[in-house]
């Protein structure tokens, strides 16, 4: 976002929304960062591939694919942020998070994808099917930051390795059952499922296409 803001005129509306989205994602890091503390939590380190992966797509990827990617994971933790907070077996410190961030987020994801709609008119196939392979990957790499080992072995958990095996499994059928919805329609309203595309969507998410 903040490449995007030196490229275009500062009075212009986008760059208005830009400056408001990135105060706004700063104060859900510091909400999350309290929602942790709140419950007592210890955050887990980020894995080295994480972190190759986080500096080299910030550092190297064009506008466009790096907004395409930050509104495809909006969309699904919206989604399963939506389950979380209106399920009453989930802690209330973490429902209230996720309703304050389901809020902001609403907002981001409409503009986004309003934003989005200027360059996907202009892409052509190649474009598009770079696109889509894109958001597979961010969404690929968003699922591998969720079911840990260490989350298991931290509230002693016997039989760690089994459970933590099933418990990896079962979130990936759900998440692709349950997550993935709204993104599907997002990338088929701009043509991003083709030959090129639909095995990645299918191997690496499990998406029925």
């Amino acid at each position: 976002m903040s490449r995007r803001m030196l490229v275009i005129p500062p009075d212009s509306v986008e760059h208005k929304f830009l400056i408001r989205e990135l105060i706004e994602e700063l104060r859900h890091q510091e909400m999350f960062t309290q929602a942790i503390a709140r419950i007592g939590g210890k955050p887990l380190p980020q894995t080295r591939m994480h972190k190759f992966i986080g500096n080299f797509s910030n550092k190297y990827l064009p506008a466009d694919f790096l907004f395409m990617g930050s509104v495809s994971i909006e969309m699904v933790t919206d989604v399963y942020g939506n389950y979380a907070r209106k399920n009453s077996q989930v802690y209330p410190v973490l429902r209230k998070m996720f309703d304050l961030h389901s809020i902001e987020e609403g907002r981001h994801i409409v503009f986004t994808k309003a934003l989005l709609k200027d360059f996907s008119a202009k892409a052509g196939y190649i474009k598009r099917t770079l696109y889509s392979l894109s958001i597979v990957l961010n969404i690929y790499f968003l699922r591998t930051m969720y079911v840990k080992k260490e989350i298991f072995n931290r509230i002693g958990i016997e039989n760690t390795e089994q459970v933590y095996k099933l418990a990896y499994n079962n979130f990936k059928q759900k998440f692709a059952e349950k997550c993935l919805g709204d993104l599907v329609e997002f990338v088929s309203s701009w043509n991003g499922f083709n030959g090129a595309t639909r095995w990645a969507w299918r191997w690496l998410l499990g998406v029925k296409i």
